[in-house]
């Protein structure tokens, strides 16, 4: 079964997250703290987000660790500013200089198999943060998806999609499965696996790695949205 980052899942990806308007509404979240400010974007996938954020940053490191998302980023025109980089966060990030900021949106920095991997990255991230420098990542909404993992499948009809959704808890680990039975790629199942904690889990998880939580700008879903959005500066 391919995973939600590789081969023709690539091509309906975007379609399969929401399509043009959930894209937008995320970007529209982040416009301001990206303007002017260096940024450095995980797991941009294929940048649909990023292309409508990325005009008014500095500069931005945009990666991700899957080669068929980063071509398919590619195709699209970006700013000269915008550099698309192949790296896993599991490991040191090697970019040069220091960020203001990072991105992780839709759950990219939860795609890990246990805590100790999430604080891996939690720290790689640090490392090329500045002083008083920003983390924003978007990670599975707890309360959105224990509700709806009571549901024995969740059939769906939009973005010229059909199929329906599986899910399954394993500890802390959520498996989404996504069976699309009509799309522009044909039939086809996907599936993710993502590190699927409390948000008292997560805090302590990132604060312990050298950040300090916003309060204010840390929002969790009531159910309009799949993620909860965390905002952390490094104290």
């Amino acid at each position: 079964m391919p995973n939600a980052y590789s081969g023709e899942s690539v091509d309906i990806y975007d379609l399969l997250v929401g399509g043009d308007e959930a894209a937008q509404k995320v970007a529209q979240k982040y416009l301001p703290y990206v303007r002017n400010k260096r940024v450095i974007d995980i797991g941009t996938g294929t940048g649909d987000v990023l292309r409508r954020w990325s005009n008014y940053a500095e500069s931005v490191v945009a990666m991700d660790n899957s080669p068929d998302m980063l071509n398919e980023a590619s195709k699209h025109a970006l700013p000269h500013h915008v550099s698309l980089r192949e790296a896993d966060f599991l490991t040191s990030l090697r970019v040069h200089g220091s960020f203001d900021l990072a991105l992780a949106s839709r759950g990219s920095l939860m795609c890990v198999t246990s805590i100790s991997e999430f604080t891996s990255a939690i720290k790689n991230v640090r490392e090329v943060l500045r002083p008083g420098g920003v983390l924003i990542f978007e990670a599975y909404s707890f309360g959105v998806y224990t509700s709806l993992l009571q549901e024995s499948e969740i059939p769906f009809n939009h973005n010229h999609l059909t199929g329906r959704m599986v899910l399954r808890r394993d500890r802390d680990i959520l498996h989404v499965t996504t069976h699309v039975d009509e799309s522009p790629a044909g039939s086809l199942d996907v599936t993710e696996t993502v590190l699927f904690l409390g948000a008292n889990h997560i805090i302590n998880a990132v604060e312990a790695q050298g950040f300090s939580l916003d309060p204010i700008e840390t929002t969790f879903s009531r159910g309009e949205s799949a993620f909860d959005t965390y905002n952390f500066v490094v104290a």
